[in-house]
């Protein structure tokens, strides 16, 4: 591999790379597994003098969350100063999508190198070929977040506003102004009319409580230096494991949220606000750990209820799960507190410190029907409304999966909001 652009150390032959095979379709979950297996099977440590090459050439299809925690993935090896390599997909119909939703973009937004850069030379052509020949029917709006100027018809390409697109939060720790704006955006006329089409009557929940939270909670991270944001309808794509859901995913690459929970927790801090009763909710926790071929093993079921004793927590799972809370708060002292009108309107309580993350996840369970996840640090969280068997059983008001990857993983860089909801 040979790029002027790139440091010395980045530059290495193919036998100091570890592969990851991504063949067939890539989904975030298989980023993780492939990954964790493939470190497993090579048995390197990986250094300045081994990395990984991480090989998409077989993918026929590739989830947006994929390519964001492969992002994620490549920013702990860069910071290992592990060599990286990435194969570009054979698919036209891949690297088309690639195109239209600016993957080579939002990695050099969030990286400083571009995916062409960490490319080998023989897959370098794929950048410079025809413009996309698919995805030329989808009814998205046309340059919303590149120009802030929105088509009079909505049934153009998604080549801006549902692509990636990435945010500077370098000076933005004080300011909710960057979250107000984005809001604001998700409100357009042209983008409400896509979203009442796709969620039905509750889509004006979307804007104020899940693209303002998320937003919030991303600049509120100690060390966040970008914040990226994309979506997409399953049903568009050539995947047919999650038809039928409008996802949108968020990733900062800040100090995790169980991390900066637990540092307020030892240093005294008073991370936890007194809550109403009727807000605080019962979880059914189904924890369990990867094993070295990624595969989850020792499944174990809990009961835990939000009022349980917070500053009493010492472990980061916990610290992460409580994070969903109401009432509970990494930064008590942040000047940083803002909530969207129509939010306060609805049960001024939301308005309290704390309230940000347990009013996304209300909607996203609970009015939505849909679920939220979370990854950060070796933890993934996915957060549902139980099924009635469930709920009979135990006694819960949300079902809240937690995998513990396995330490062959390294560490993810940041934190990662992933949404999914129900199209009608």
């Amino acid at each position: 591999m040979t790029a002027a652009t790139l440091p010395k150390y980045l530059e290495r032959s193919d036998s100091d790379f570890i592969r990851v095979d991504y063949s067939g379709s890539v989904t975030s979950e298989r980023v993780d597994r492939e990954t964790t297996a493939a470190l497993n099977l090579d048995q390197r440590q990986l250094s300045q003098w081994c990395g990984m090459n991480l090989d998409l050439s077989g993918a026929i299809f590739i989830e947006p969350a994929a390519f964001q925690c492969i992002i994620a993935q490549i920013k702990a090896l860069l910071r290992m100063r592990a060599p990286v390599m990435v194969r570009v997909p054979k698919s036209k119909r891949v690297r088309d999508f690639m195109r239209v939703w600016e993957v080579d973009r939002a990695f050099y937004d969030a990286l400083g190198y571009s995916l062409a850069a960490l490319a080998p030379d023989a897959d370098r052509k794929a950048f410079f070929e025809e413009e996309q020949t698919h995805y030329t029917e989808l009814e998205y709006p046309e340059n919303v977040r590149k120009t802030r100027v929105v088509s009079k018809s909505d049934k153009i390409l998604p080549s801006s506003f549902f692509a990636f697109h990435t945010d500077a939060l370098s000076g933005m720790r004080l300011s909710s102004r960057l979250a107000y704006a984005e809001t604001e955006y998700w409100k357009h006329k042209n983008i409400k009319n896509i979203l009442k089409r796709k969620l039905g009557s509750n889509y004006s929940y979307f804007p104020g409580r899940i693209v303002f939270e998320s937003y919030l909670n991303a600049i509120r991270h100690p060390g966040a230096e970008v914040l990226q944001t994309t979506s997409w309808d399953q049903s568009d794509l050539v995947d047919n494991k999650n038809k039928g859901q409008f996802t949108t995913i968020f990733w900062d690459d800040g100090l995790g949220m169980g991390q900066t929970l637990l540092r307020g927790i030892e240093r005294g801090y008073p991370v936890v606000s007194l809550v109403d009763n009727d807000l605080h909710r019962s979880y059914l926790v189904v924890s369990s750990q990867d094993d070295e071929a990624g595969t989850a093993t020792n499944k174990q079921y809990e009961k835990i209820d939000s009022n349980l004793d917070i500053k009493a927590i010492v472990d980061e799972k916990t610290a992460l799960l409580a994070m969903i809370f109401p009432g509970v708060t990494s930064s008590p002292f942040d000047t940083l507190h803002a909530v969207p009108n129509e939010v306060l309107e609805a049960d001024p309580r939301f308005g309290g410190r704390g309230m940000g993350l347990h009013v996304l996840v209300n909607a996203v369970t609970e009015v939505f029907g849909g679920s939220v996840a979370f990854r950060s640090g070796q933890y993934f969280i996915n957060i549902r409304a139980p099924s009635p068997k469930e709920k009979k059983k135990h006694k819960v008001d949300i079902r809240v999966r937690v995998r513990r990857r396995n330490d062959l993983l390294p560490e993810f860089v940041g934190n990662m909001v992933t949404v999914r909801l129900p199209v009608i």
